[in-house]
């Protein structure tokens, strides 16, 4: 039986507010674009709450 293919993941990092809200914006794009794919990140409440929706995504820490 083959193994099954790893699902695509993104990892991202913000240390600011500024960075919490474009890296969330960026990754609503990206999940809308592909739904499967598997977003961790550390940053703040926009992030949290965007990592939340990605199957098997992890939130790493709060940096805000």
């Amino acid at each position: 039986m083959p193994a099954e293919p790893s699902r695509p993941a993104v990892l991202l990092i913000a240390g600011d507010v500024s960075g919490d809200v474009h890296s969330a914006a960026l990754a609503r794009t990206l999940l809308a674009h592909d739904p499967n794919l598997t977003l961790h990140a550390l940053g703040g409440k926009r992030l949290r709450e965007i990592v939340a929706q990605s199957p098997g995504g992890q939130f790493l820490a709060d940096t805000t």
